[in-house]
């Protein structure tokens, strides 16, 4: 499973030689973007965010509980160690929850500037996530926490 994330986007985009993946997303632009690449592409449906091109809603949400998954691959407009992983709009924070329960490994994409970040919605707590994979080593508090978490960083 994918989100509808620019993150996200950048990561497939590295994935295209692996046309042996079926990607199940929320995401219009991942779905039009990709349709040629020789994924199998599923997409949710539902409501349409025209800010994000997600789609949203119970639609989306009811979808990606049909399917279990190997992997999910979510991003997020910030952590906080004592907050979680935030989202700025409750429709897709409600989309990356789901994903996550439904995925075996969960992979939280955050780049840098999403760190020590506080925004509208706690999301996710860490003990939902597998990985994270940043951009650049984060300061040494967050290390040491995601260590305490027990959620592998790659940086």
């Amino acid at each position: 499973m994918a989100d509808a994330s620019t993150t996200v986007l950048a990561l497939i985009d590295i994935l295209q030689a692996k046309t042996d993946l079926t990607i199940i997303t929320n995401s219009v632009k991942l779905l039009n973007d990709y349709a040629r690449a020789g994924f199998t592409l599923i997409g949710t449906g539902g409501g349409l965010r025209a800010h994000s091109f997600a789609f949203v809603g119970a639609l989306a949400c009811r979808t990606l509980e049909a399917y279990n998954v190997d992997l999910a691959l979510i991003s997020c407009k910030g952590l906080d160690r004592e907050r979680g992983v935030m989202e700025s709009n409750e429709p897709e924070a409600l989309v990356k929850q789901v994903m996550v329960r439904q995925a075996k490994t969960r992979i939280l994409l955050a780049d840098h500037t999403k760190f020590d970040q506080i925004v509208f919605m706690r999301t996710l707590d860490y003990a939902n996530l597998d990985y994270v994979i940043t951009d650049r080593e984060p300061k040494r508090a967050w290390v040491d926490f995601f260590k305490k978490e027990g959620v592998q960083l790659i940086y």
